[in-house]
């Protein structure tokens, strides 16, 4: 029940707003972690320079990421350049923080902002660590979650090259229909027994009756761009006696030309 209520609920997209506050709290967390570290994790540091340090550190930290827009990726496709703009916002943080405390030690306006460069280090470090993982934790938990309320068409996808990476990438991302990968098919023996994000790649004559009936292999996808037709040819022949359903990924070029 709460399975299903929270597949349900991951389903809409989750507010930037709610991710920015999200940012946010882990800012705090690791700031106070950062002082934990840096006095040898123990709490032997003045608490009222803390409180009076949170406020300015979640300023320039909202700041930050609003100007480096971390915060508006989709998580459930958290990528590589999502994890570039938390770095990105992580570093603005720093160098904000950094500036404001040195311009502090100079003017002396407020002594109990004066936080060592060393927290500002640990905090920026820290924050970098656990701001990518909570992005991956929950894209983690909502592909678990979906994976486990929601029936999979289990599928092998032959062709290990550029468009099986392709084919894996969009069927990943379908939310309407699930498919599980179980394995990536090649002809070149250099790529068997090697892995694409967890999922193995086999040879063709690794595929028979016993394995397709084990994995229960519901269909194939020939995503491969460059086949001559006999080699098509005889791979659909070889997966029609296991009765499976085939299907074929065009060439990119046709995608593009719109055939």
């Amino acid at each position: 029940m709460i399975k299903y209520f929270l597949l349900k609920l991951s389903k809409n997209y989750i507010s930037k707003w709610i991710v920015l506050l999200l940012d946010v709290s882990l800012v705090i967390i690791s700031f106070v972690f950062a002082y934990f570290v840096r006095f040898n994790a123990s709490f032997d540091f003045d608490l009222y320079n803390l409180l009076i340090q949170l406020p300015i550190i979640v300023g320039l930290a909202l700041m930050s990421f609003i100007l480096t827009g971390s915060f508006k990726g989709v998580i459930r496709y958290t990528g590589i350049r999502d994890i570039f703009n938390v770095f990105l916002g992580s570093s603005l943080l720093a160098t904000f923080s950094i500036f404001i405390v040195l311009v502090n030690r100079v003017i002396e306006l407020d002594q109990s902002f004066t936080i060592p460069i060393s927290i500002i280090i640990i905090h920026y470090f820290i924050n970098i660590f656990i701001l990518t993982l909570s992005r991956f934790v929950l894209k983690a938990l909502y592909e678990i979650i979906s994976s486990e309320t929601s029936s999979s068409t289990n599928v092998l996808i032959y062709g290990a090259g550029d468009s099986g990476i392709l084919t894996y990438g969009a069927l990943n991302k379908d939310t309407k229909s699930k498919f599980e990968v179980i394995a990536f098919i090649d002809d070149d023996r250099t790529k068997i027994n090697k892995r694409i994000d967890r999922i193995e790649i086999i040879s063709l004559d690794k595929i028979n009756e016993s394995y397709v009936k084990k994995n229960e292999i519901n269909e194939v996808i020939i995503s491969i761009q460059n086949i001559s037709p006999n080699r098509l040819l005889e791979i659909t022949d070889y997966f029609s006696s296991f009765q499976l359903n085939i299907k074929i990924v065009p060439p990119l070029s046709s995608w593009i030309n719109g055939s």
